[in-house]
């Protein structure tokens, strides 16, 4: 059965489990699934999402609103967050077979949602690096660095901080400032590309409908790919990928460039919904050994999945040590080292935290061991 025939049944059965007596639903809830159904004939099963979502708000006990919200999800590539509603409906209704055997499936490494596609563009392997607050000295800072390192090891994805989202429910934005971007992709050399990097919360998330999301995404892609410029957008959340997961499926089926996201540790998820997944730094401090132990241990959960689901995935290592800097930075090196999988082509490479700007706006350089240490490459030993 297609999917249209499919949400048509479904959301004929949902009316008439709702029109009977012993339903009560309330009419708010009604309405919104109403509201669902037009959606569906009209071909906007994101926005149907939406409505039932509204719908379970105002009844959250409603078994059959969280069954039609969870398979809705399923189908089009969303099953983390149909997993949320089965969990819901299992608890509910523990002998339901549907949301037993939904939840037993969503336990397996997450698949790419068949309505997202991979970017076209090649992923090299190679270094990833943070940049934000400098200009033209810093991108001369890599194109010296490029010259004499090994080509396995140049730095290929300059991350140049642009601005930040802003979640304001329908009048959600973006605040981006593109000079510096542009600057860099005008004198980077080689084969470096500058992937845009934008920043923000997820605090008002849930107050962003899906209109909305494919706004944001449109207006992100045209700016971006009428350049020309650039080669990739990566965003870097605080806090909760999660609740961002429909900005990125949508920026995912708009962009022709790579996307990138930023992860705080093993987030399976991610992967579904980006070119490549890149572990935030270790931030170097404290006891060594425990510094050390602390990048294999996050590096090893990351990877490990990155090699399960088919995933690319870069990690982070902070140029910035407080003291020995290049000791720090040889120390986690040798730690990702351990981490890595014994096969397959999992690893992209490292990304330095390295060239940026403090809360005080002042800019980090990175000592001339960091850039010797990146030289070399990172292999099981």
């Amino acid at each position: 059965m297609g999917i249209r025939r499919f949400l048509l049944a479904l959301f004929a059965f949902l009316a008439f489990c709702q029109a009977a007596p012993a339903a009560g639903a309330d009419s708010v809830a009604q309405d919104l699934s109403t509201a669902a159904q037009a959606n569906v004939d009209a071909g906007h099963p994101h926005l149907a999402i939406y409505d039932l979502e509204k719908a379970i708000q105002a009844s959250p006990d409603d078994p059959d609103l969280l069954r039609a919200c969870a398979r809705l999800l399923d189908q089009t590539g969303h099953p983390a967050l149909a997993a949320e509603h089965w969990r819901r409906l299992a608890d509910l209704l523990p002998f339901d077979t549907e949301a037993r055997v939904a939840l037993t499936d969503a336990g397996g490494p997450p698949s790419l949602p068949e309505s997202l596609t991979r970017a076209p563009l090649t992923l090299d392997p190679g270094l990833g690096l943070w940049m934000n607050g400098g200009g033209r000295d810093q991108v001369k800072q890599v194109n010296a660095y490029n010259t004499r390192a090994p080509q396995g090891q140049h730095v290929r994805y300059l991350f140049v901080h642009v601005g930040r989202w802003v979640l304001d429910g329908e009048q959600s934005r973006w605040d981006l400032d593109l000079d510096q971007a542009l600057i860099a992709a005008d004198t980077l050399a080689g084969d470096a590309s500058v992937q845009v990097w934008i920043d923000g919360e997820a605090q008002g998330a849930e107050n962003v409908d899906p209109i909305t999301w494919e706004r944001l995404a449109a207006e992100l892609a045209d700016r971006v790919q009428v350049q020309r410029h650039f080669g990739g957008v990566h965003l870097a959340a605080r806090c909760c990928n999660k609740a961002l997961y429909p900005l990125y499926a949508a920026l995912r089926r708009r962009l022709t460039v790579p996307l990138s996201l930023e992860v705080g540790g093993d987030e399976p998820e991610a992967f579904q919904y980006a070119d490549f997944v890149v572990l935030k730094p270790v931030t170097a401090k404290g006891d060594a050994p425990a510094y050390a132990g602390r990048v294999s241990d996050l590096a090893a959960g990351f990877l490990n999945t990155a090699q399960a689901v088919g995933g690319k995935a870069m990690v982070g290592l902070s140029g910035l040590g407080a003291d020995d800097a290049g000791k720090w930075y040889e120390d986690g090196r040798h730690a990702l080292s351990g981490a890595l999988p014994r096969e397959g082509d999992t690893f992209m490479g490292v990304a330095v935290w390295g060239l940026v700007a403090d809360d005080e706006g002042t800019v980090s350089v990175l000592a001339p061991d960091v850039w010797k240490q990146m030289e070399l490459p990172v292999v099981r030993p």
